[in-house]
């Protein structure tokens, strides 16, 4: 299936820096975090008024760094509402929504929530999507 534009359209996505495996995390106590992984979809179906897909993120040096999860609501033909779960092993989740537009290559979503390391992050995700199915993806959390 074609990627729709993730979250990962969700939704804006560079000679990315790893996720920060020891460094700056986003919690309450720590300064802004800024880190790059690239998405690839593994997965994808359609749910009513919707699709719904999953993907794996690697780190610029291409190692597995966490998976995504995200849900789409169809607005019109070419928008949809989104929100995901950006998972990190050992670190936590990250949750994002917004609303993409599928004839948009550049877009970004709101970092709204998260736990673990993420616990209450705030900021912007931005995507950008390099092909179809592949999407890179920056969080800028505060």
């Amino acid at each position: 299936m074609r990627k729709l534009t993730t979250l990962a359209a969700v939704a804006a996505i560079a000679g990315a820096v790893a996720i920060p495996l020891s460094g700056a995390q986003a919690n309450s106590a720590q300064a802004a975090a800024t880190f790059t992984v690239y998405a690839k979809q593994t997965a994808a179906t359609h749910t009513p008024g919707g699709f719904a897909f999953n993907e794996i993120l690697r780190n610029k040096q291409g190692r597995r760094v966490g998976t995504d999860i995200i849900g789409c609501k169809f607005l019109d033909r070419h928008h949809a509402r989104c929100q995901g779960t950006w998972t990190f092993p050992g670190k936590g989740k990250i949750h994002a929504r917004g609303k993409v537009s599928f004839r948009k290559h550049r877009q970004q979503a709101t970092v709204f929530n998260g736990t673990g390391d993420f616990e209450h992050a705030k900021g912007i995700l931005k995507l950008h999507n390099i092909t179809n199915t592949k999407t890179k993806q920056t969080f800028v959390l505060n």
